[in-house]
């Protein structure tokens, strides 16, 4: 064999081992170092997906949540007309300002104010008072409506007139009647 043929066939042979061991170190790595980052990047793959999840639910939530406080504020705010129409408990004194108040208004003398005894039924308490005014018919009349058209619930009721005659201009008439206001009874009365 010729000098240069030695040569050429101990490159080839170098070149054939360098293949092989290149070979051979893809291999290994592949077979343990690609394969276990590949575990691990669908492992992390999966977490990923599943926080896209738990994201979505919660954003999903959270506009659920903007709803449902918008109508809290609603049902809280027509829980407050409620409870003004239906107070939960007697407040004589403030109804006794709100119907002095109205009275003065139009020119109607309060001249008494008697709560009575207090009805009760099974979700809401009768609060009745008699009153006693003087005043003009239409005086009157527009204290009855303005009365009629209080926030509460209140009606008006017995209605008993009296012409007063010469005892002043302006008082023409009086009228005795009785006024009821409720109250909520909280769970019903059984």
């Amino acid at each position: 064999m010729k000098i240069g043929d030695k040569k050429s066939l101990q490159q080839k042979q170098v070149a054939i081992m360098a293949v092989v061991v290149v070979a051979v170190i893809l291999f290994l790595f592949k077979s343990f170092m690609y394969d276990q980052l590949q575990g691990k990047i669908s492992a992390i793959e999966v977490k990923l997906k599943e926080a896209k999840a738990k994201l979505a639910e919660a954003n999903s939530i959270a506009d659920k949540k903007e709803i449902i406080d918008k109508e809290l504020t609603i049902l809280q705010h027509k829980l407050a007309y409620m409870s003004e129409m239906l107070p939960q408990k007697k407040e004589i004194p403030k109804f006794l300002k709100t119907i002095a108040t109205r009275a003065n208004d139009h020119s109607i003398r309060l001249l008494t104010f008697q709560p009575t005894a207090i009805i009760t039924s099974e979700f809401y308490n009768e609060v009745p008072v008699t009153v006693n005014i003087r005043g003009s018919f239409n005086n009157l009349g527009q204290f009855f409506a303005k009365v009629g058209n209080l926030n509460r619930i209140v009606n008006v009721e017995n209605v008993q007139l009296t012409a007063t005659p010469g005892e002043n201009s302006k008082e023409t008439i009086g009228a005795v009647f009785t006024i009821k206001t409720f109250t909520y009874t909280e769970g019903g009365v059984y």
